[in-house]
This record gives structure tokens, C-alpha cells and sequence, in this order.
């Protein structure tokens, strides 16, 4: 940081996805500088395919594991193609003859460091109680940027931690909560879903998994839980 501190690491991974197969043969209208990137590569490690195409305008990767297509930036100097959320790099590898071979993905993660804010609810409810915590959330929440680091999926772990000890009381304000800092999520409304129906309130379970839905229409649990509680 600005005071020559260290405040964050940046991990990169590099991951080599061989080429399968070529475009689709059917496929048209697709400028030639894009067609020798388009096809199939293989991610072995996951037993799965993704493949490259074209999506407005420019490249894009569809992962059937997530039934997700993510958008490719037109390439940077070194070549490069960041990924639409800015996180991962795309770089095409090409033998002699200009044939694209393999897929390399520099998947970046960045940690920050500090203490998780999770960690101190938990610590403040296991000694103080619940309200106690939910106190102490509000104050980290408008404390001055410092140490604290807020994010998503560690009070979604918190959440289910209470959820699977049978403290549904302590795990429905957790993920109340995540709602309130993350209300475009449909993960949190998922999982608040669970928590309303394991305490019976299956009104409230159901208006929590529809809100999921409508965040995310891929959510499968989602409508597999609705179908469940009779909606659909």
C-alpha cells in the first residue's frame, strides 16, 4: 500500500487445456481472425469440455459445469484475453504452422490480507450471544476500512455451520445478514431458503427460493426445493 506495507497477494495458476477439435463446420459469418481459436478443449481434471465461440462480437468460453459463457476482452499487448469480470487471462498457444494447440488459463486469485468479520461473529456468538454478535457486525460495518474483510461465501459457510449444528436461530440471522450485504445474490437467498424450511416457516421458504430463482433462473436447487414444497 501507500505506505509500503503489504496489504494484499496476488496467486496465479496456470492451467493447460488442449484443443480437441476445430469449429463446428456449420458455423458462419465468423471472422477469420477468430476462427482458428474456436472448438473444443479438454480440461481432464474435470472431465469436461469447454468450448470457445463467438459472442458479441468477440470471443467467449462456455463451462457446462456451471451452464455459464463468459465473454473474452479483446486481447492486450502480450496477447491476453481477460475474461468480462477482469479475474482470469486467456492465452491461445499456436505450433509452427499457426494452428492453435492449447488453452491456457491464468487463473488469478487475490487475498487481502486481515481477519475475516465472520470469524469474529462466530468467536462473539460462541462468548457472548447472539445479539451480542449481531452488535458487533454493525460496528466492524461502520468502522473505518482497516483489517476487516467482508465477503460472501465465508458467512454463507458460517451460515451452514450453525444450520448443520442445529442452531437455526443463530444461522437464519447470519444469512439475514449476507441478504443485507449482498441482495443481487440468489446464493443467499438459496441458502436462507433452507435455513426458513428446516425452522418450518415453508411461506418464507418458498418467497426466499423464488427470489433465488429470479436472481438466477440456472439455480437448479432452487427449483428443485420449490417442486418440493409443492410450487410449480
Amino acid at each position: 500500500n501507500e505506505k509500503g506495507n503489504a496489504d494484499g497477494m496476488v496467486f496465479h495458476q496456470i492451467v493447460t487445456i488442449p484443443k480437441k477439435s476445430g469449429a463446428e463446420e456449420s458455423a458462419s459469418g465468423v471472422p477469420e481472425e477468430f476462427s482458428p481459436y474456436l472448438g473444443k478443449y479438454i480440461l481432464a481434471a474435470a472431465n469436461t469440455e469447454l468450448t470457445v465461440l463467438m459472442s458479441n462480437s468477440s470471443l467467449a468460453v462456455y463451462d457446462p459445469r456451471n451452464k455459464d459463457t463468459v465473454g473474452l476482452q479483446q486481447p492486450g499487448a502480450d496477447g491476453g484475453w481477460l475474461d468480462e469480470y477482469d479475474r482470469n487471462t486467456i492465452y491461445f498457444v499456436k505450433d509452427n504452422e499457426g494452428h492453435v494447440t492449447d488453452m491456457k488459463i491464468d487463473v488469478t486469485i487475490r487475498f487481502k490480507r486481515g481477519e475475516l468479520a465472520s470469524d469474529i461473529i462466530d468467536k462473539t456468538i460462541e462468548n457472548d450471544g447472539l445479539e451480542s454478535a449481531l452488535t458487533k457486525y454493525e460496528e466492524l460495518k461502520n468502522a473505518a476500512p482497516g483489517g476487516i474483510i467482508f465477503t460472501e461465501r465465508s458467512f454463507n459457510l458460517l451460515g451452514y455451520k450453525y444450520l448443520n449444528a442445529g442452531k437455526v436461530k443463530e444461522a437464519i440471522e447470519i444469512f439475514r445478514l449476507n441478504i443485507g450485504a449482498y441482495p443481487e445474490s440468489g446464493n443467499v437467498y438459496d441458502s436462507m431458503g433452507e435455513a426458513r424450511m428446516k425452522n418450518g416457516e415453508n411461506d418464507l421458504a418458498i418467497e426466499n427460493y423464488k427470489k433465488s430463482l429470479e436472481l438466477n433462473p440456472n439455480n437448479e436447487n432452487a427449483r428443485k426445493m420449490l417442486d418440493t414444497l409443492g410450487v410449480k
